[in-house]
């Protein structure tokens, strides 16, 4: 926690936290403690270079439906659509 609090405080880190999941019966629930969330279901990242959304990526509004093969990418962006914070990247 240490760390984590000096790399945001020197911007090496972002401050919007990253989504978590839980799988139950073949369905991934997400959740953050902020911002929206966006996924994507091809392994790519939901956000591009520079900050803009992917082309590919989805806004996260009910439990995803998966399989044990298959990798989601997911992160939160907070803040107002000019200037997006983004979350760390996570994969499920």
């Amino acid at each position: 926690a240490s760390l984590l609090r000096q790399f945001r405080q020197r911007d090496l880190y972002p401050r919007t936290e990253p989504p978590t999941g839980k799988v139950q019966q073949s369905l991934l629930t997400l959740s953050a403690s902020e911002g929206t969330l966006y996924f994507t279901l091809d392994q790519t990242d939901p956000r591009l270079h520079g900050g803009k959304l992917a082309p590919r990526a989805l806004r996260y509004s009910q439990p995803i439906s998966i399989t044990s093969a298959q990798k989601i990418k997911a992160r939160a962006a907070a803040g107002p659509p000019t200037a997006l914070e983004w979350s760390a990247l996570v994969e499920f």
